[in-house]
Order: structure tokens, then C-alpha cells, then sequence
């Protein structure tokens, strides 16, 4: 059977995607990573009044040339200023509201006092407005701030805190499971035998899970490669979960009986051999809305399709789009592929316009994922690419 690419793979399973619909409200602060699910709107101005931008005196523009009167002073939350008349000015602080009257705001720095007379040292240096940040100039009320199916970030904090959102309505998550397959598998408390590995997909796939997708994903456990066992692991959690992650059990080899398993419990399998380097053997099957993925249990492998096919689906359940970063680096490194039929994807450090290859020793190799930053992609057909060369790297 020809592998699949994974453009097509992608295309079939988002035919069987049913986005969320349900919402819920979570306060400000655990929003970040979670899909808004409706328009959020100033309740006022931006600046709310014209605000000062720097500590100074506050004037006239038609009175810059000349000796000033100081007529007070005023700072950030005091709640009214003096009018500025002709030939007259205001101390001022930043932030602090513009005092009626005034249209012009000179710094400390190019003032000189004498009693309380002022002058500006160098008045050519202003105009009308300068240094004031005019009232809703930045957006008005009633504006959009962050948009329906938008993706919270830490940034948009700020902006929804000065709406005064203390809660933001999001789409609900769905909930997440992850099973480790292999009977060669202890946990990472225990001591391995030599024949046993600890278990290092689990941990790496909840990190993954809370720090790209702000979902805390449940780990169910260490399940023996046993096709009864499997079976029935997969009936008892595909009632509680959404989405299953596996890992491990989906090459064919004669213990790997995940996809035997999904089929015993009436999971349609929607294909498990992917033209792509490391993650040929990702598995993805579907009932009643409930989603399996079954990935390989190298740890590289684990990590390239989380990015390549988890990820995006999460949030495509959620009614958004993942857009990666893709960046242009020219190439520190080389690399030869003797048969290039599939796409293929290397951890690169990236770091001012460089993309530099880490020594990279197979899908087995989890030590270069954590020295990477950054996933370089070389195309079916690419046979080779040389240092100096330009090349497209997708940050993780």
C-alpha cells in the first residue's frame, strides 16, 4: 500500500471534524491559549482623556514663545486640573489628564523657571499636541479588541483588563487522554531493568499539551502490548475523553496492536502509514466524534506529529486556525537523503536568520528535540541541502 502524504491525511480527518460549540466563562488570567468564542468590545475611549506622555508643563501652543505663569501642578489620578488660560501653564506628570485649555506639553528638560514664572527653552521643538496621547486615538469605544475565535495571548491581557473583561467567554476544550503502550515500559520513578526504558513520552506529551494548547491532559497510564488489554483500555477511557493519544503500538511489528484494538472497539481507521520522516506509522481513527491518535513511540516521532497533526486539530476543534511561524534562515549544516520519498522533518536551533542542524541520530534520539527550537522540512524529491542555502523553519 503507498504511504499516504500528509496533506491528504490532513484532509480526511478535518472531514470528520465536529468543532465545539459549547462555551463557558473563565476568568482573565486563565484565558491565555483558550479560543474566544465571541467579540470582544471596549466599554470606553482609549486613552479615556487626553493624556500626558511625559512630565512637564502643559500650555497654550500660542503661548510657547513667551514667559508663562504657573498656575499649579498635577499628577496621574488626580481627578480634576486647572483651566489653562492665556499665558498661563500647568505642572504636569505622565498620565496624567490634559488640563482644559491646554494643546501642548514641553518636558522638564527644555523648561526654565524663575518664580513662578516658566519658559520654554526651546519652543521650535513643539507643535499643537506634542507630547499629548489624544483621547481614543489608540481605538474607540465600542471597537473590537480581540476578535471571535481568536487565540488568547499574554498580550491581549492588557487590552481585555482595560475593558474591564475580568472574564472572557471561550469555547470548551476537549478533554484529553494519553496511553502509553509497551510492556518494556516502567514509569520514571522506578528503576528500569536493563531490558526496560522509562517512560518518556507521557510527561513529554502533557507538557506539550499545556504549553502549546493550554489543555491539561489527563495521563491514564502504561498499558501492556496485549490485544485484549488495549481493547479494553480503549472502551473504558473513548467514554470519558474526546481525544486519545497513544504511544507506541501502531508499526507492524507482531506486538503493536493499537490499530487492531481501535478497530475492535468500532473506531473507523482513517489511515496509518504517512509519507513522512520521522511518523510514517501515525495512526488516526474516529467515533462518534470521539478522535484517536496513535503515534509512534520514538520519542522524536512523538513530538513532530504533535506539532504536524495534534495541535492543529485541537485548535481546529475550537473553530481557529493554528498558523505556525514559519521563519526564512539561510543554512549552518548539510544533509543527504538517499531516497527522498518522504517529507521529511530535522530540529534546528534558529537564532538571527541562522538555521543551524543539531547532530540528529534517528526518531529514537530525544536528546536533539531538546536542543532544538525550530523544525526544519525538507519536500519529497529534495535530495540534499547544503550549508549557505536558503531554507524555511517552522519555530515549536
Amino acid at each position: 500500500m503507498p504511504l499516504m502524504p500528509f496533506r491528504d491525511a490532513e484532509n480526511l480527518l478535518y472531514s470528520h471534524l465536529k468543532p465545539i460549540t459549547k462555551t463557558e466563562d473563565i476568568p482573565l488570567l486563565d484565558a491565555v491559549g483558550r479560543v474566544v468564542a465571541e467579540d470582544v468590545k471596549t466599554d470606553r475611549d482609549f486613552p479615556p482623556f487626553d493624556r500626558v506622555a511625559m512630565d512637564g508643563f502643559a500650555c497654550r501652543f500660542a503661548d510657547i514663545d513667551g514667559a508663562m505663569t504657573l498656575v499649579g501642578s498635577r499628577f496621574a489620578g488626580d481627578e480634576l486640573s486647572p483651566t489653562v488660560h492665556a499665558g498661563e501653564c500647568v505642572e504636569i506628570m505622565t498620565g496624567a489628564p490634559l488640563p482644559q485649555g491646554a494643546d501642548c506639553v514641553f518636558q522638564i528638560e527644555v523648561s526654565e523657571s524663575e518664580g513662578n514664572q516658566v519658559r520654554c527653552s526651546r519652543p521650535q521643538m513643539f507643535k499643537e499636541w506634542s507630547n499629548v496621547a489624544r483621547k481614543g486615538e489608540d481605538i474607540k469605544k465600542g471597537a473590537v479588541i480581540l476578535h471571535k475565535k481568536s487565540v488568547v495571548t499574554p498580550a491581549h491581557t492588557a487590552v481585555a483588563a482595560s475593558a474591564g473583561k475580568s472574564f472572557l467567554t471561550v469555547f470548551v476544550q476537549p478533554k484529553v487522554a494519553i496511553i502509553t503502550t509497551g510492556s518494556e515500559i516502567v514509569e520514571i520513578e522506578n528503576q528500569p531493568e536493563p531490558w526496560q526504558i522509562r517512560n518518556s513520552n507521557a510527561p513529554q506529551l502533557q507538557a506539550l499539551f499545556t504549553h502549546t494548547a493550554a489543555i491539561t491532559a489527563d495521563y491514564v497510564g502504561i498499558v501492556e502490548d496485549t490485544l485484549e488489554v488495549l481493547t479494553k483500555k480503549i472502551g473504558e477511557v473513548a467514554k470519558k475523553y474526546d481525544i486519545i493519544v497513544f504511544t507506541g503500538g501502531v508499526s507492524r511489528g507482531k506486538k503493536d496492536f493499537v490499530a487492531d484494538a481501535m478497530k475492535e472497539n468500532s473506531f473507523e481507521i482513517l489511515f496509518n502509514r504517512l509519507a513522512i520522516k520521522p511518523g510514517r506509522p501515525l495512526t488516526v481513527a474516529v467515533r462518534d466524534g470521539v478522535t484517536l491518535f496513535g503515534l509512534p513511540g520514538n520519542p522524536v516521532s512523538v513530538f513532530v506529529t504533535f506539532y504536524l497533526a495534534v495541535l492543529p486539530f485541537l485548535y481546529a476543534l475550537q473553530q481557529t486556525e493554528l498558523k505556525p511561524v514559519i521563519c526564512e534562515a539561510t543554512l549552518v549544516g548539510s544533509k543527504k537523503r538517499r531516497m527522498p520519498t518522504r517529507e521529511e522533518y530535522l530540529p534546528v536551533w534558529y537564532e538571527n536568520g541562522i538555521a543551524t542542524l543539531i547532530e540528529y541520530h534517528g526518531s529514537g534520539d530525544f536528546t536533539a528535540v531538546s536542543k532544538a527550537n525550530a523544525l526544519l522540512s525538507l519536500p519529497v524529491g529534495v535530495s540534499e541541502i547544503v550549508e549557505g542555502q536558503k531554507v524555511n523553519v517552522r519555530l515549536i
